[in-house]
């Protein structure tokens, strides 16, 4: 099959088939499937979040323009996984070296697991939270923020770390001398170039290197249970939040946000008021068994 001047070749293909694996869901799009090594690793592959676009070129005909502010790093391959070696700045300024598994389909900008190495600790200011579902189902554990990360020679400011409670996640994220996962929410202030081939990773600065990490101040997590279909659930509250003290549980389905009707929010739309500002004030109506409820509640910056 060929499109855009592109040949693909049989790739191996396969199945997941987990009930709790519901990408779409979590989303709010229909997703059918994911892709990874197995195709990009024949081409280079570039990223471009701000236009939502993936571009795969061909290494026979592509040619590398650096400019002067491409971000130029080597990548590291270990089973098919790449990796990159850079420092975080903890809160008392104290530079850690860490190896971190690039993951461009990781929500989070980092993720690190303290027992990786024991200066690797919880921020004084964190929350207990959720952190997102995986395979074994639901992941809870700590949200908090570090001075800073190196990208280069450019360094972002208190980007927001997960700091997982899991055994299991721990375990893996620690295995091969592994300290954490750098994320979308990291790379989507560049335009993003892999080279598997040449062992290169060349991110280009947009006009969001510069963008406040921001995180869910509401205390509650939200799913689109029918992908495609404005239908809005609460899944999670966190103990002590603003969405829990508004009385918010649950199952509770949204019917309006902020004088928006549930037939024309989208679930990024919703996200995006979720961390928008502190203090922003949210009026929400929902449903529950049958009755409709409306409350309030203001946005509160935790870390």
């Amino acid at each position: 099959m060929k499109r855009n001047g592109l040949t693909a070749r049989n790739q191996e293909v396969q199945m997941i088939i987990d009930e709790n694996f519901q990408i779409s869901h979590m989303l709010g799009i229909p997703v059918h499937g994911l892709i990874g090594f197995n195709l990009f690793k024949d081409y280079i592959v570039q990223i471009d979040y701000s236009n939502e676009k993936l571009t795969l070129h061909r290494p026979e005909y592509y040619k590398y323009r650096d400019r002067r502010r491409d971000i130029v790093l080597p990548l590291h391959l270990e089973g098919n996984k790449p990796f990159v070696r850079t420092s975080i700045v903890t809160d008392d300024l104290e530079e850690i070296p860490v190896k971190l598994l690039v993951d461009t389909g990781a929500s989070d900008a980092l993720w690190l697991s303290e027992k990786s190495d024991e200066r690797l600790e919880l921020p004084e200011k964190h929350i207990e939270t959720f952190l997102g579902k995986g395979l074994n189902g639901n992941v809870y554990g700590a949200k908090g923020r570090v001075d800073g990360i190196w990208v280069g020679p450019l360094i972002l400011s208190q980007p927001i770390v997960a700091y997982p409670n899991s055994e299991l996640i721990d375990q893996l994220i620690s295995s091969n001398d592994r300290n954490g996962t750098l994320g979308a929410e990291i790379l989507r202030r560049f335009i993003v170039t892999i080279d598997y081939r040449n062992s290169r990773l060349t991110l280009r600065p947009t006009h969001r290197v510069r963008d406040d990490f921001n995180h869910n101040m509401s205390g509650m997590e939200v799913i689109n249970p029918m992908p495609g279909l404005p239908v809005f659930t609460i899944t999670d509250i966190r103990e002590d939040s603003p969405a829990y003290h508004a009385g918010l549980k649950e199952n509770d389905q949204i019917l309006s946000l902020n004088w928006s009707n549930h037939q024309s929010l989208e679930l990024n739309d919703i996200n995006l008021l979720l961390q928008s500002r502190e203090n922003k004030k949210i009026r929400i109506k929902v449903l529950r068994d049958g009755e409709e409820i409306k409350t309030s509640f203001e946005l509160k910056r935790l870390f």
